[in-house]
């Protein structure tokens, strides 16, 4: 016998769903970095809740935000785990990690999927491909 999905299960593959501009993601996470780097304490989740408001986004921009900070946040794992270094520029004396374009515009388009118990992310390989896919329709593949 299979469970049912859980409330939070089902609240997650509600918000997943819900789409994001590459531009959300790419200002927001900018904007947290240039925070942090002058030590100041705004949340990511509030950056990107004043931006999606900012950005007049259709829909409830709560959950814009929250998906935004899904894909952010799962984009960073699989970054972290060194699987798109190509898209990626270390070396930054205050720790920052540079990230092209095309890693947001595939992150905001990548499917979220959920990974049981509760937690949410992408699919390495099919962002990979996707990022593939995008950096070469730019010509920086």
């Amino acid at each position: 016998m299979v469970n049912p999905p859980s409330e939070t299960t089902l609240a997650l593959e509600q918000l997943i769903k819900v789409p994001v501009p590459p531009e959300l993601l790419q200002r927001g996470l900018g904007e947290y970095s240039e925070r942090a780097a002058r030590k100041s304490s705004d949340r990511l989740s509030t950056i990107l809740l004043d931006r999606a408001v900012a950005m007049a986004l259709p829909g409830n921009p709560l959950e814009i935000a929250i998906s935004a900070q899904f894909r952010i946040l799962a984009l960073a794992c699989i970054v972290r785990e060194g699987l798109l270094e190509e898209w990626v520029q270390r070396g930054n004396p205050d720790g920052i990690v540079l990230f092209h374009a095309s890693l947001f515009m595939a992150a905001a388009v990548e499917p979220l999927i959920v990974i049981p118990p509760d937690r949410v992310g992408f699919d390495p390989a099919s962002l990979r491909r996707n990022v593939l896919q995008l950096a070469a329709a730019k010509g920086s593949g």
